[in-house]
């Protein structure tokens, strides 16, 4: 096993991540018994905060909360919350940024 930390952070990656079931696997083995993870990103929306997105990176036009708390719980984490973090303007649009939090 590698090493392991106290608080797992991502901010504005999941998004960007094809396999967002994998990075919840790895946010587990990465964080140590009694550990946190805390983890920043787009709530679900029609994907044009990046204008271009087939060459953003971009895989997901922003996150369900329902559906990662689902994935949170099935890597096993327990006590999956969500906070609006933030919500910004781009192009007269407005984003929601949410953050979620867990316990290992």
């Amino acid at each position: 096993m590698g090493k392991t930390y106290d608080l797992t952070v991502s901010s504005m990656t999941l998004h960007h991540l094809a396999d967002t079931r994998a990075a919840f696997r790895s946010f587990y083995s990465m964080t140590k018994h009694g550990g946190h993870i805390a983890l920043a990103d787009l709530d679900s929306k029609d994907g044009s905060l990046h204008t271009d997105f087939a060459s953003s990176g971009a895989k997901h036009k922003g996150l369900d909360r329902d559906a990662l708390a689902a994935m949170a719980e099935a890597a096993g984490f327990r006590d999956v919350r969500f906070t609006t973090a933030c919500t910004n303007e781009k192009n007269g649009k407005l984003y929601t940024v949410f953050l979620l939090t867990a316990d290992k």
